[in-house]
């Protein structure tokens, strides 16, 4: 934690001390491209000694430094917040042209981007734009080494969006000046970092580029450098997207962190390069890029995410021909267990011959037909692994299923035998198949003495007197009585979703004995005469019926009955005639105590019949521990093409309670709010299925890979749905104008991306991307 907390003390201290060093100085290199030891430089006034190889001087050539053009001071170097922006100095009175920004301008826009309040600045990839400008602008390298390591100095982090592109640049340009020839996987250790070269011909036209994976532990990074080289030596860095590893939290040594330059997952010929970080930010957080040559730069073809998580183990990777074409493929593993012991792997297949995804996915829920998962899809069926299970069996048949297969030998215990036995009983008496429920219930009497929760539930049923119903109440009402028993494993929130954060600690009592789902279920199941009063034939079955009355709702001939139907509990229900019989439809739970506060009529509207009335229920208040309270609110019960529906006026959160009376209450009160009109953000995603985000992740993906010619038109498609005068939208426009202009200025196109950039600069005077914009201009002279 420690780490984080000074990351961005580190982070400001590295860019405030970082300077350009790049102009005026002459660097002699080597004639011709050849790998040589090399002697070791002597440290000047501003470099440490260090063990590198060079070129042996002989008669060179002197390498002209980078060109620059020269600007003012950074006029950013003293701001921290991009909200403290004045307006951009912009005459529009005079033409510009294109030039290569000044390099302590780009670092300060950088160290001010990373300064500035995330939730005021809402741009996303900022720093990966940067890192590719940086390359693209000083590819020969700039700045230097030194202050990056003095900053690091007593233990302070660094962040790697903004070490990287100061770092990689800084590296580049100490190989150029100290004219360092590499050689094929020697490391070089320059102060205190670590360069390890690996030679590759890109292009397959005989010249070697260079992968370099450079480390740092003192900067805690991890990154790496496309790089070629020219006859006389010059190092030149390759357009790239590659995204350095933060190390502090993940390990280089041990393989968490890795840069590979060795596979080609495209079956192209050209290697790519895989990018592995693997780290614990409140669970285990993996992530696997891959970066492929277009023969112009390399780019991210995927990234596999591979976190999980708390308390789960690590996804595993491997590399290798998984699909039998001939080209390397990564299968990925990922282990999963819920409750009731019920675990599988997920196994996954990313394949890319001929650049194009072949994956073969497994779907998550994907769960094994065994024995442990039925009883998980039964005993948990709320679980949305359970859903598509649930909806081709019922709990019964799983829980047979399961039964049927697990035996003392086989199961994970006896009370997990069991914990399934009594939700078996209990899954048969919500059909009112009590012989069933009994016949279920006995298989306990089957188990060892030593097993506590058999033993606990055969103690309750001696005391309520064999009574099945209420030995699930008991269990339900006071669950802290089985914590001690041998299903304690499978019996807490988080043991039953899978999640451990607030809350997963309490007791889930329904894993136990789903007793409101067995009350209410029974009700559910049973059929009455319709040519006997319901009153009658619910007291046959010891079930009370109170506060009842007879209309027609619907379209039928035959009447239908509402009124509170109680036993254990009570319950609002409207009885419907169905092929001869009357059924129950559950509307509501009702308070036992406040049954009289019941009142309702039938009414009469333009759409039909209709009850209105008044009832008090149980309701969740807004705690973490969710507990119920009663209230009274009023309610509309009306027949629909999905039967029949109960609305509610509710009262949330401790709101005031709708106290009028039943006279002035209509269906009128119950009608739906009127649609809102569809936000930019809906619309957008409705248009490219995709979040702001993503979208604008893909865009500018686009428009630094320069291989879809059609980018401008999709901005300007994207700015059509963004509404200029809202706020929110504003740093979008700005941010996609911005892409526009880069967009032609790298594929060469000066005219129209000096024009885009001035209308941004005069739309958004003090945005930071017309800053930014401003610092690619300059004058045109006459000469």
């Amino acid at each position: 934690m420690m780490k984080w907390g000074w990351l961005f003390v580190g982070a400001f201290l590295v860019l405030g001390l970082l300077v350009a060093c790049t102009e005026g100085q002459e660097v002699a290199v080597e004639s011709t491209a050849v790998i040589t030891p090399l002697p070791t430089i002597e440290p000047t006034a501003t470099e440490t000694a260090v063990s590198v190889s060079v070129v042996e001087e002989t008669a060179v050539p002197t390498l002209a430094p980078p060109t620059e053009t020269p600007t003012t001071p950074s006029p950013l170097a003293d701001v921290i917040d991009f909200h403290q922006l004045v307006e951009v100095p912009l005459d529009t009175s005079v033409a510009y042209s294109l030039k290569i920004p000044d390099y302590n301008f780009l670092r300060d826009w950088l160290r001010t981007a990373r300064e500035t309040p995330e939730r005021g600045l809402p741009y996303f990839y900022v720093f990966d734009l940067l890192a590719f400008d940086f390359a693209r602008s000083f590819p020969h390298g700039a700045g230097q080494l030194e202050p990056v390591f003095e900053a690091a100095q007593g233990g302070m982090y660094l962040d790697e969006r903004l070490t990287w592109p100061v770092l990689e640049t800084a590296v580049v340009a100490y190989l150029n000046q100290n004219r360092i020839s590499l050689q094929d996987g020697n490391p070089i250790d320059i102060l205190e970092l670590t360069v390890n070269p690996q030679a590759t011909d890109l292009n397959s036209d005989g010249i070697l580029e260079w992968l370099l994976a450079v480390e740092s532990k003192d900067l805690y990074i991890l990154g790496a450098i496309p790089l070629s080289v020219d006859q006389s030596g010059v190092y030149t860095i390759l357009p790239n997207m590659i995204a350095p590893i933060n190390t502090s939290n993940t390990g280089v040594a041990d393989g968490m962190a890795q840069m590979v330059f060795d596979f080609d997952f495209t079956g192209d010929g050209f290697v790519d390069i895989l990018r592995v970080e693997q780290g614990y930010l409140g669970g285990p957080v993996a992530y696997i890029d891959v970066y492929m040559w277009n023969g112009y730069g390399f780019y991210r073809l995927e990234t596999i995410d591979m976190s999980v998580p708390s308390f789960r183990p690590y996804a595993s990777h491997e590399i290798g021909d998984f699909t039998d074409d001939g080209v390397v493929d990564i299968k990925v593993t990922t282990s999963h267990e819920v409750n009731f012991n019920c675990a599988w792997d997920e196994v996954d297949i990313y394949s890319w011959n001929g650049r194009t995804p072949q994956h073969l996915l497994m779907e998550e829920t994907q769960m094994p037909d065994t024995p442990e998962c039925a009883m998980f899809h039964a005993i948990t069926p709320r679980n949305y692994y359970s859903e598509a299970v649930l909806a081709e069996k019922s709990r019964v048949e799983l829980l047979e299923s399961a039964l049927g297969q697990l035996t003392l030998e086989t199961a994970p215990s006896a009370d997990y035998l069991a914990l399934g036995y009594l939700h078996l009983a209990m899954a048969y008496l919500e059909r009112n198949e009590v012989s069933k429920a009994q016949q279920t219930f006995d298989q306990l009497y089957n188990l060892p003495d030593t097993a506590s929760f058999s033993q606990l539930v055969k103690e309750l049923y001696a005391e309520n007197d064999g009574n099945l119903l209420s030995v699930c109440q008991r269990l339900y009402t006071a669950p802290e009585q089985v914590e001690a028993t041998g299903i304690s494993d499978y019996i807490y929130e988080g043991s039953v979703t899978g999640f451990f954060g607030a809350g997963s600690a309490l007791l889930n009592p329904v894993a136990i004995c789903p007793y409101p789902q067995l009350i209410t279920r029974r009700l559910m199941a049973l059929s009455l005469p319709a040519n006997q009063h319901p009153a009658t034939s619910l007291s046959q079955l010891g079930y009370t019926f109170s506060l009842y009355n007879s209309f027609n709702l619907d379209l039928d001939a035959s009447l239908e009955w509402l009124g509170i139907v109680q036993k254990e509990e009570a319950y609002l229900v409207l009885f419907d005639e169905v092929d001869g019989v009357l059924k129950p439809v559950i509307l509501s739970n009702i308070c036992l105590d406040c049954q009289d506060a019941l009142i309702y009529e039938l009414r009469l509207d333009e759409e039909g019949t209709y009850v209105v009335g008044r009832l008090s229920s149980y309701q969740v208040t807004c705690t973490l521990s969710y507990q119920l309270a009663v209230r009274n609110s009023p309610f509309l019960v009306r027949t629909t093409e999905n039967g029949f529906d109960l609305d509610r006026i509710g009262t949330y959160c401790g709101g005031d309670a709708d106290e009028r009376p039943l006279t002035e209450i209509s269906s009128a009160d119950f009608a739906p709010d009127p649609p809102r009109p569809p936000t930019w953000r809906f619309l957008l995603h409705e248009a490219t299925g995709q979040e702001d985000w993503e979208w604008l992740r893909d865009t500018q993906t686009a428009v630094l890979n320069q291989t879809d010619p059609t980018v401008p038109e999709k901005i300007t498609q994207l700015l059509n749905y963004l509404p200029s005068d809202d706020p929110e939208a504003q740093p979008y426009i700005e941010h996609l104008t911005y892409l526009l202009g880069y967009f032609y200025e790298l594929s060469g196109d000066g005219e129209n991306a000096v024009s885009t950039y001035l209308d941004l600069i005069q739309q958004y005077p003090t945005s930071p991307w017309s800053w930014l914009a401003w610092a690619r201009l300059e004058l045109v002279t006459s000469e």
